[in-house]
């Protein structure tokens, strides 16, 4: 999951204060990020305890303020990407505890 250096600190996370940072690249260049515990991430009430963030900005012709990754997705049971309707479905079924293979 990655959220923008601005809206981070906007929360109140220090990212200064960050002990974990991760290199990554794109087609341009190469970057490295830092790595803060979001106390809690929910969209439409689908709210989840100590998510990991990468704090990168992507640019701003993008037009987001973040990406939505799979260890926040992975902890239901059903995700759905209804495109047409442009609708998340987050279903959470049965209790789901990532494995750490």
């Amino acid at each position: 999951m990655t959220i923008s250096r601005k809206w981070l600190e906007a929360l109140g996370y220090d990212l200064a204060a960050a002990e974990q940072s991760v290199s990554f690249g794109d087609a341009s260049q190469s970057h490295v990020a830092r790595v803060v515990l979001l106390d809690c991430f929910g969209l439409s009430g689908a709210e989840e305890a100590e998510v990991e963030c990468v704090a990168h900005t992507l640019p701003e012709s993008y037009g987001l303020d973040g990406i939505i990754g799979l260890n926040y997705l992975c902890r239901f049971r059903k995700v759905t990407l209804d495109f047409g309707d442009s609708v998340l479905t987050l279903d959470r079924g049965e209790s789901v505890v990532p494995s750490s293979a």
